[in-house]
This record gives C-alpha cells, sequence and structure tokens, in this order.
C-alpha cells in the first residue's frame, strides 16, 4: 500500500506539478505609449486575467504586435531600431527544468506593407514586430501587471500624430466606406498575404500552445510633449503695439530650436517670438495669437488682446438692422468729458471708411444711437472719436446685416398698457425683452411672423425689446409700459 501510494503521489506530481494546479494567463491587451524620459514609443503588454508562477506559463509560445505609421511627419523608421525588454535574463524553471536561460530576447520586423486604400490605410505603413519564442519569457504575472515588451525609435515632424497599434479586423469594404470591426482577417490579396493580426499565447504546463490571450488594445499616449509657452504679453502706447513670447521645448526630447508664428487683425502674420507695429490704426487693436512649435512637431498656442487705447470709456458698442436701417447703439462711462464728439464711420468692405454722421458729446447723457440706410448685405461700423484737442481715436469695427426686401418688423402698440405685438419677423426668431439695465425678463420664440408680448405683470416704465435671428441681433426698439 505504501508503495502504491507513493507511485500515485508521484505520479500527480508529475502531472500537476509540486504547488498542485498550475494557473494560466487568461487575458492580455497591447498598449502603445510615447515615454518622454527614454524619447522612445514602448510596446506594452497588460495581464488583464489570469495569473502565472510556473516557469513554462511565463514564457511566450507565440507573439505577434503590429504598428501602423504614417508615411509623412515621420522619418528614421524604415530600419526601426528596436530596444527589447526581456524581464529574464536566466531562469530554472519547475523542477529542475531550464527554460533556455540565460535569454536576451529581440523583438523584430517580420512584415512590413504600404497601406492599401481598400482597407483605409493610404499614406500608413503598416509593420509587424514578432519575438523570437525560444527566449521571450517573464516573471511572475498577475492582473493588472504591465510588461514591456520592446521599444521604439521613432522620430516624427508631426508630434506622433497617426502612430498607432493595428486594430484586428477592423477594415473597411472599399475607400470610403465605414470601418467593419466584424471584417474579418485582414490577410489578403491587398496586403500580399501577409497577417498583421495582433496576438499572443503562453507556453501551457505541457510545453504546448496554450489558448489566444490577447483581446485589444488598451489606450495609450502617443503625441510626443508640446512646448511650454510661460508668456505671451503684448504692450501697447498711443503710437505702438509691442508683443514678446517666452516659451521652451517641453521636453528633453526636443532641440532647443522653436519657430513661431504670431497672427493678428488685418490678416498680421510674422514668424518670430515678438514684434513691434509702429504706428498704429485702429483695426491693429484686438486679439493676437502666437503658435510655437517644437522640433518634435508638437505645437502650442495661446492668445492675448490689446485694447484700444480710447479718450473715453466704451462700455458697449452694438448695432441692429431693421429692413435697411442700420441701428447702432453705444455708453460710455458716467461722467465722461474729456472728448468733443463722436463721428459715425461706414464702410461696405471692413477696409476703406467714410464719415456718415456725427453727434456731440452730451454732458447730461451717457448712452448714444445713430440710424443709417445701408444697402442690402453686410457693413461695417466704427467710432471716431475726437478728444478736446482735436486728436482722433477709433473703436472697435462691427457689423451689421440688412436686408432691404425684406418685411418691416413692427412693435405696436407702443406705448402699451400691457400687451403689444411683434409683426414682420420670421418663425424661431427670438424675441427678447429686457428692463433698462439689461435684465432679461421674458424670452418668447416666433412660432410664424407674429409674436405676442405681454408685459401685464411688470411695472411701468420702459422696457428694451431685442429681436435675434440665427444669433444675429436684427432689431431692439424700446417700449413704454403705461
Amino acid at each position: 500500500m505504501k508503495t502504491l501510494f507513493s507511485i500515485v503521489s508521484l505520479s500527480l506530481i508529475v502531472l500537476f506539478g509540486l504547488g498542485g494546479a498550475r494557473a494560466a494567463v487568461t487575458q492580455t491587451k497591447y498598449r502603445l505609449e510615447y515615454n518622454p524620459t527614454t524619447c522612445r514609443y514602448d510596446v506594452k503588454m497588460i495581464i488583464v486575467a489570469g495569473s502565472a508562477t510556473s516557469g513554462q506559463e511565463r514564457k511566450t509560445y507565440t507573439a505577434q504586435v503590429s504598428i501602423v505609421v504614417p508615411t509623412t511627419g515621420v522619418s528614421n523608421f524604415s530600419n526601426p531600431a528596436i530596444t527589447s525588454n526581456e524581464p529574464e535574463t536566466n531562469f530554472t524553471g519547475d523542477a529542475g527544468v531550464t527554460l533556455d536561460g540565460p535569454g536576451s530576447a529581440n523583438w523584430s520586423v517580420s512584415n512590413i506593407q504600404i497601406g492599401s486604400p481598400v482597407y483605409g490605410l493610404n499614406g500608413y505603413k503598416v509593420y509587424a514586430f514578432t519575438a523570437p519564442t525560444s527566449t521571450t519569457f517573464y516573471p511572475n504575472l498577475a492582473a493588472g501587471d504591465t510588461i514591456l515588451l520592446f521599444s521604439l525609435n521613432i522620430a516624427t515632424t508631426n508630434c506622433g500624430a497617426g502612430i498607432r497599434l493595428w486594430e484586428n479586423n477592423l477594415i473597411q469594404a472599399g475607400p470610403g466606406a465605414p470601418f467593419n470591426p466584424a471584417g474579418g482577417d485582414p490577410t489578403s490579396t491587398q496586403f500580399n498575404n501577409k497577417d498583421f493580426n495582433n496576438g499572443h499565447d503562453f507556453y501551457s504546463s505541457t510545453l504546448a500552445a496554450s489558448a489566444q490571450t490577447y483581446s485589444g488594445n488598451a489606450s495609450g499616449t502617443t503625441t510626443k510633449p508640446a512646448p511650454i509657452i510661460s508668456a505671451f504679453n503684448l504692450t501697447r502706447n498711443s503710437t505702438t503695439i509691442n508683443g514678446t513670447t517666452t516659451a521652451t521645448p517641453g521636453s528633453a526630447c526636443a532641440s532647443s530650436t522653436l519657430t513661431y508664428a504670431i497672427s493678428g487683425p488685418l490678416s498680421f502674420l510674422v514668424n518670430t517670438s515678438s514684434f513691434t507695429i509702429n504706428p498704429t490704426i485702429a483695426g491693429n487693436y484686438g486679439t493676437y495669437t502666437v503658435t510655437v512649435t517644437n522640433s518634435l512637431g508638437c505645437t502650442a498656442t495661446q492668445s492675448a488682446s490689446v485694447a484700444i487705447a480710447l479718450p473715453v470709456k466704451l462700455i458697449s458698442f452694438a448695432g441692429s438692422s431693421d429692413r435697411c436701417a442700420a441701428r447702432l447703439a453705444w455708453e460710455i462711462g458716467a461722467g465722461e468729458k474729456e472728448f468733443q464728439r463722436f463721428e459715425v464711420q461706414y464702410s461696405g468692405d471692413g477696409a476703406r471708411f467714410a464719415t456718415v454722421g456725427s453727434i456731440d458729446r452730451n454732458e447730461y447723457n451717457n448712452v448714444y444711437s445713430f440710424s443709417y440706410t445701408q444697402p442690402s448685405g453686410k457693413g461695417y461700423y466704427r467710432l471716431k472719436i475726437l478728444d478736446l484737442g482735436g486728436k482722433p481715436s477709433y473703436s472697435q469695427i462691427i457689423d451689421v446685416t440688412t436686408d432691404c426686401s425684406g418685411p418691416a418688423i413692427t412693435i405696436a402698440p407702443n406705448p402699451t398698457s400691457g400687451v403689444a405685438t411683434v409683426s414682420g419677423i420670421e418663425a424661431a426668431d427670438q424675441v427678447k425683452v429686457t428692463d433698462m439695465l439689461g435684465n432679461v425678463i421674458a424670452n418668447y420664440v416666433s412660432g410664424g411672423n407674429k409674436a405676442t408680448i405681454d408685459l401685464e405683470a411688470f411695472p411701468a416704465g420702459n422696457y428694451n425689446i431685442i429681436i435675434s435671428r440665427n444669433t444675429d441681433v436684427i432689431k431692439t426698439e424700446k417700449i413704454t409700459k403705461l
């Protein structure tokens, strides 16, 4: 009995191993991400489910990872520099079984294919990498572990845009067709019968292939680090605008060389980190944007604005239309007296302006308005402000679109005891009612060419009716509630 028990026990040990039934990795994913420390792209394997502690089951049976790389914006990848990672350099397996150590596994390119437009990959190349199974094995594996398989040196001039892992079976039936996740193996005549599908399995306890463990790709950051803009400053005086940019490459992987592009009003564009405009005109004031590009092709942008130096504080300046009439309204700070008058200037193209009206300073009112008959279409307006010495300054430019063919928009009765009708509008026009402080007290959306305004619940006084079409204000009018 003792001898029989010993024989049975030894058989169980040989069959199941000293630790009982063996564990196994059952699900893995691949991840591709840029490493800003090594300046390489790391290809990693994530253990999603299962585990492995025995020697055999930590050893790769077959493995393939395919990378999609654009043919433009990428250099130094025709013969990619591969840095492999072999976690184990020498390992003695279970029960005295030596697993091909010491090892130094080097992944290598097994297939290259120029992307076919049939599969929506025109302008790309696909590279398949495989591992030598005789020396590719890992330390103990458990769910949640991430294993660095190998790294790639991919030099780019487009910040790494378009570099990604291959998506299994995500192919197209033809140019412009939608991707079909259930398409099928892309091994075909279009790919010269090459298989680029990702896969990974391990040795089983019998040193044969286990079931396929690869189940998809995990997201990773494949873009490279952008430059850092620490400051973009605009300064001005009465005749000059100055801009300066302070930036760094943003990564040790980038050289110290940076390129700049600064854009602004009136089609302004310079390719320097700083600029000076002297003398300035009204059109030079506004928002400027700097774009900084590092040697990796990565960009960063930042904007700043410079306001017009005016002799008065211009709180608001806006326009609306009523058929051919362009109605302008503006407000200045209370008590502003350091100017003579406003001149309203009109332009049909936004470049050449002519004075179409003049309004003297009113010591008792800080709200001004002006109406101008404008041809159908878009017109441009600005205020020319003359200080006490006669020196002109100019406001920002606004635009008003008129339609002389449309029906006149009327609001009646005005004054009203409570209810008024807005006529001549279109379906979906928005009618907004505000008090004289600008607070919105009612909103209406037209269902046809009329809208009814009900002010019965509001106290007697003056209110503003603001009518908008497609976000553009087309008419404003004051209405009085009796």
